[in-house]
């Protein structure tokens, strides 16, 4: 897979320029034939909070992996489409129905909304399709999925993450001076939980 660099969001919305482009990528790009059936190994950008009605279905996983209720699995975005994640099979990776959808993994996609929403001095989330203007602050989210998966579903095992408050300059970023940092890990199991100094 390499690496890719995308402004996509979801149907005909794009990111705002300021904001920069979601990166994609995995863990050793000089394999590629093994990387052909695994899922991403790193997706992170700037946090866009967007409403996601109208959006279509979601593309199938990179891994190629069946989803559905046969598998108990669905179409998981790893920087969600309401985080301003793009819809592409590159940031999509089989994930546990209920866990995705109303579980862990949903408390910790809301989680890092709120910090960008807070952080942006926003009190609620935009339409994708308006001039989103460049905030004095905002939060860059990164997610790796682990390699080893459910050999059955191609789930990834565990993942870690951060969102870090950022300061935005039209073509980039610079780490806000008060360097306030989330970190997370979380299993299909259902647990999460915050890990470091600051709590979420």
């Amino acid at each position: 897979m390499g690496t890719i660099r995308t402004m996509q969001m979801f149907g005909p919305y794009t990111r705002p320029d300021w904001a920069g482009p979601v990166t994609i990528s995995d863990n050793d790009p000089f394999t590629l034939y093994e990387i052909a059936d695994a899922n991403p190994r790193r997706v992170m950008g700037i946090i866009i909070p967007v409403t996601t009605k109208g959006r279509p279905s979601a593309p199938v996983p990179l891994s190629g992996f069946s989803t559905g209720m046969n598998w108990g699995t669905d179409k998981g975005h790893l920087m969600a489409l309401d985080l301003g994640g793009p819809d592409i099979s590159a940031n999509i990776v089989p994930q546990t129905s209920l866990w995705q959808q109303s579980g862990g993994w949903r408390a910790v996609e809301t989680n890092a909304q709120t910090l960008a929403m807070q952080w942006m001095g926003i009190g609620g989330v935009y339409d994708p399709g308006e001039d989103i203007p460049m905030p004095a602050a905002a939060a860059f989210l990164s997610v790796a999925p682990y390699s080893e998966v459910q050999v059955t579903t191609g789930q990834p095992l565990q993942y870690i993450g951060t969102v870090t408050k950022v300061i935005p300059t039209g073509n980039g970023y610079n780490v806000h001076p008060d360097e306030e940092t989330h970190i997370f890990q979380i299993e299909p199991d259902g647990t999460w939980w915050p890990r470091g100094a600051k709590a979420w």
